[in-house]
């Protein structure tokens, strides 16, 4: 056992270390590249402004942007913060869970480095992911927050998790998914029946409807908007084994690598009698996390019965399945020795240096690859070539987020508008300059002529100028820009 000492001086190595390799996330993302990719694009348009509502996207990650985007600009640096911050967090939370869970220091830090065996929590989270980032922070500090409230029964437990419940529902659709099969994976048991009966657990619950709704209202009042990308779910009538097989290949490539190590560890590597003494509280919560598994299960088994949901992405699974890490924890707990606990600590410590290295090389090696990426694209020098046809500020439509999120970076005090995305009236009054993607030149997309038509009908538009640059990294790949300034 540690002594307390020791158990401060872990914990406080493990922070240490977990917010400096996420700084230094931040510092290489500045640093690579000045582009952005299509989930950060996507918030450099939405982010705005404060709505109540963005069209289908949940609002909550654009309030927190546009709040980073006031303080530290409208740059690189703010999206990546914001996102590593949240990512630091979901780290920190799983630790804190698994400290409430095992008692352990160790095997709280085995649990939350375990989360870098799930590639779209290590990987994709820091590569181009938004929504998917804050709700699985969310799912993080409601999962602590909830065991904390089971733990002790405390009112201001109640308190953070209702209100963390409703942030949840304001972060992404799934986390709904999530918060049911956690409340029912309590339920059904009869030692924490009790504490899901108090009255304290009515008004936590409460104060999260309340955060929610706001947008409830926006949602109610703007239906089609709110829920114009629900055909993401593909519903298919009857296709019930079709939806089974995505489903189990989506969860397997969300866990997969994960599940293999936790096997190896539990089977190979474990004491093979099992005859460490187990504390009942370890059977309690085993089977809690177990109960919510299964909730989880039954939910998607009734999406795809009843519904005929046949398509699943691994990414939706993140605040579903984030817990595994605990779970996992709590398991090998009893199967591993201290001495094993340390090499397969170590050995997960690996991952992310090699991320470190690997994620800005795309970048940086993109010329010795030969493979031009979103974050080699020339925008800051087709910018100045625009800025050369006499464009300063204005407004820019662009036919799609990754275009004019770029764009939004070389001319922030312009307003920037995306076709697909919905967004409030565009002024009439202001220069207006088309722009899109042309490598190679093409003609002014349908959908930019269907907006500018809208705001001034009957004009003829110029001919378009095509502007080019090489990608940075890689010169002998060029990126062409199309655009036309409307004065």
């Amino acid at each position: 056992m540690l002594t307390e000492r020791e158990a401060f001086n872990s914990r406080r190595t493990f922070f240490f270390l977990v917010a400096g390799y996420f700084l230094l996330h931040v510092l290489l993302r500045v640093f690579v590249s000045n582009s952005v990719e299509l989930d950060e694009a996507e918030q450099l348009i939405l982010a705005q402004n404060f709505q109540w509502g963005y069209g289908p996207k949940l609002p909550l990650y654009s309030w927190i942007q546009r709040s980073f985007f006031l303080v530290f600009g409208v740059n690189v640096f703010s999206l990546s913060l914001l996102k590593n911050l949240l990512l630091f967090c979901t780290y920190a939370f799983t630790f804190g869970s698994a400290r409430e869970i095992t008692h352990s220091d160790r095997w709280a830090i085995f649990a939350a480095v375990s989360l870098f065996l799930i590639p779209q929590i290590a990987w994709e989270s820091q590569r181009d992911l938004t929504h998917s980032v804050l709700v699985t922070t969310v799912a993080a500090s409601s999962l602590f927050f909830f065991v904390r409230l089971l733990k002790h029964g405390r009112w201001w437990d109640y308190l953070a998790f209702g209100a963390l419940a409703g942030f949840g529902l304001l972060s992404k659709f799934n986390y709904a998914l999530f918060l049911a099969a956690l409340l029912l994976g309590a339920f059904s048991m009869k030692e924490f029946r009790p504490r899901l009966l108090e009255n304290k657990l009515g008004l936590g619950l409460i104060l999260g409807a309340a955060i929610w709704a706001p947008y409830g209202l926006w949602m109610s009042n703007h239906w089609n908007q709110a829920t114009s990308h629900s055909k993401k779910l593909s519903a298919v009538s009857g296709a019930i084994t079709t939806g089974v097989v995505d489903f189990f290949n989506a969860a397997l490539a969300f866990s997969g690598v994960w599940l293999a190590f936790f096997i190896i560890a539990c089977f190979i590597c474990g004491k093979k009698d099992g005859s460490a003494p187990r504390d009942p509280r370890d059977i309690i919560w085993k089977r809690f996390f177990e109960r919510i598994l299964l909730s989880e299960l039954l939910m998607f088994v009734f999406l795809i019965v009843f519904f005929g949901v046949t398509s699943f992405k691994d990414r939706w699974f993140q605040p579903l399945l984030f817990f595994l890490p605990v779970y996992g924890a709590l398991i090998l707990s009893r199967r591993l020795s201290h001495k094993r606990l340390k090499g397969a600590t170590a050995f997960i410590v690996v991952i992310p240096v090699l991320i470190l290295f690997i994620l800005p090389s795309r970048t940086l090696l993109a010329g010795r690859l030969n493979r031009p990426c979103d974050l080699t694209a020339p925008y800051g020098v087709l910018s100045d070539q625009i800025k050369a046809l006499g464009f300063e500020n204005g407004v820019i439509l662009a036919p799609n987020s990754l275009v004019a999120g770029n764009l939004k970076l070389q001319f922030p005090k312009s307003k920037l508008f995306s076709a697909e995305l919905s967004s409030p009236g565009i002024p009439k009054d202001k220069p207006v300059l088309l722009a899109w993607e042309g490598t190679p030149p093409s003609g002014i997309p349908i959908s930019l002529k269907e907006k500018i038509e809208a705001i001034r009908p009957g004009n003829p538009l110029p001919d378009p100028h095509f502007l080019t640059a090489p990608h940075k990294f890689l010169p002998e790949h060029e990126m062409s820009l199309g655009v036309v300034l409307l004065r």
